[in-house]
């Protein structure tokens, strides 16, 4: 197990989390996923002229021989490349519910999850912690080294929001992202309006993506069926008393489904998959077989 410890709790996330990119990395430093370019190694690619790949070590003498003009040919091997990996992660006040599980508890369990697997394999991890504004403290460039990285879990998992802190700058961090092509984790409850989620995804369309939604169970499930109960928007700071019944909890369960439904949609047309939800705690093998899968 790893461990990020803090002066609030310490944070245990399984050592491994594989992913697979179903693209080619195009960067030239060496790691564990299929590359654009051609190396001295890995997975076999093609069989070409000496001229088109001058390495004479890897003739290939069959094809040679079997040349009419007598060319020689060489064998090239797919170069395994790094990947660059980030997480936008949101920090506006609904990020501070704490339910079933703490949010940001959560949060922090998968960033450390994150990092911890993508160092493992030689990828660049960094982070980008987002409210009004991105937040020097969680504003991280994707780097191999473990330097800071304790630091890191154990803020995350002890932040407590801004009252009415936005999430806005969730469209600054991808538009910094902007370049070769990367994988972005996008940790958020979504609380924001659809509009936004569709700006910030067409933002982030050229990337990877993987939305991981937040949900928790005393959000709506466990809520009595009868009672007057009190509620208070952490975004807006304003409170509101219901007279919780049946018909209400039905229709605020239907409106979630709906609005999760529409998320997924939006996530698939921008890239291919859904979102993942963790509802109150992380399913560790359901989260790797949806990043194994190619998350269809």
């Amino acid at each position: 197990m790893i461990r990020a410890g803090d002066v609030f709790e310490e944070i245990e996330v399984p050592q491994d989390l594989p992913h697979r990119l179903s693209w080619r990395v195009g960067g030239v430093r060496p790691g564990a996923h299929r590359g654009k370019l051609p190396g001295g190694g890995g997975v076999f690619r093609d069989i070409v002229p000496l001229i088109e790949g001058p390495d004479p070590r890897r003739i290939d003498i069959r094809a040679s021989v079997c040349d009419a003009m007598g060319r020689l040919y060489v064998r090239r091997f797919e170069q395994q490349s790094a990947a660059t990996i980030y997480a936008l992660v949101d920090l506006s006040a609904s990020m501070g519910f704490v339910g079933e599980a703490d949010r940001m508890r959560t949060t922090a369990q998968l960033v450390a999850a994150l990092a911890a697997s993508s160092r493992r394999i030689g990828d660049a991890f960094g982070v980008l912690g987002c409210a009004d504004e991105i937040l020097a403290s969680f504003d991280v460039v994707a780097t191999t080294s473990r330097a800071g990285e304790r630091q890191l879990i154990s803020d995350l998992a002890g932040y407590r929001a801004r009252p009415q802190a936005g999430a806005e700058s969730l469209l600054t961090a991808a538009q910094r992202l902007a370049g070769r092509r990367k994988l972005v984790f996008v940790i958020s409850d979504f609380r924001f309006s659809l509009a936004f989620a569709e700006e910030l995804f067409a933002n982030l369309a050229a990337h990877d993506v993987v939305p991981i939604v937040l949900r928790d169970s005393r959000e709506i499930e466990d809520l009595p069926d009868w009672r007057l109960l009190p509620f208070y928007d952490l975004e807006t700071g304003r409170g509101r008393l219901f007279l919780m019944r049946p018909a209400l909890k039905r229709s605020w369960r239907k409106a979630e489904d709906e609005r999760l439904a529409r998320l997924n949609e939006l996530s698939e047309a921008s890239f291919g998959s859904r979102s993942y939800v963790v509802s109150s705690q992380i399913d560790w093998p359901g989260f790797s077989d949806y990043l194994m899968t190619g998350r269809a």
